[in-house]
C-alpha cells in the first residue's frame, strides 16, 4: 500500500523509513516538498453492515492512529522529528479504496467531538493529490487492494 501511496504522489526514487506492521514510530517517514511526510497505513475491510461500518476494536486502532497523527507518538523512534517538524508535517492515514463509506461514517462522527473538528481532509481524487495535500489537517488517501 505504501508503494501505491508513493505513486499517487509522482515520486519514484523516495528515500523514506517504512516501518513493519506494529513496530515503534510511523509506518512511513519522508520528506515530501521539503516537509516531513508521516503516514499510518490500515489495512482494514470494514467488517458490518454489507462493510459501510468498522467494527470496535477496528475503530480503536484507526483512532490510535489519527491520535498519533495529530499529537505525535510517545514511542517514535524512527528519528527525532522536532516539534515544529511535526507542526509543519504532511499528516496521512492510507486506506483502502473499498473503505470510503466506513472512514466517512467513522470522521463524520468523530467530527461531533470537539478535538477532532475539522481534523480530516478526505482526498476523493488522487489526480489531485499533490494540489490537495494539506498539512494542517489529516490527510485521508485511498489506494486498491492489488
Amino acid at each position: 500500500m505504501g508503494e501505491q501511496f508513493f505513486e499517487i504522489l509522482g515520486i519514484e526514487n523516495l528515500d523514506f523509513k517504512y516501518s513493519k506492521m506494529n513496530d515503534h514510530g510511523y509506518d512511513i517517514v519522508t520528506t515530501y516538498n521539503d516537509k516531513r511526510l508521516l503516514a499510518e497505513i490500515k489495512g482494514n475491510i470494514p467488517c458490518k453492515k454489507e462493510e459501510t461500518i468498522y467494527g470496535g476494536n477496528q475503530k480503536n486502532g484507526i483512532k490510535k492512529d489519527i491520535d498519533n497523527l495529530l499529537n505525535g507518538k510517545a514511542d517514535n523512534r524512527i528519528e527525532d522529528i522536532s516539534s515544529n517538524e511535526f507542526k509543519d508535517a504532511y499528516k496521512c492515514l492510507i486506506l483502502l479504496k473499498n473503505n470510503l463509506s466506513a472512514i466517512e461514517n467513522y470522521t463524520g462522527n468523530l467530527n461531533n467531538h470537539t478535538e477532532y473538528k475539522d481534523k480530516f481532509k478526505i482526498i476523493y481524487d488522487n489526480n489531485s493529490i499533490n494540489k490537495e495535500l494539506s498539512n494542517e489537517q489529516i490527510n485521508i488517501v485511498f489506494v486498491n487492494l492489488e
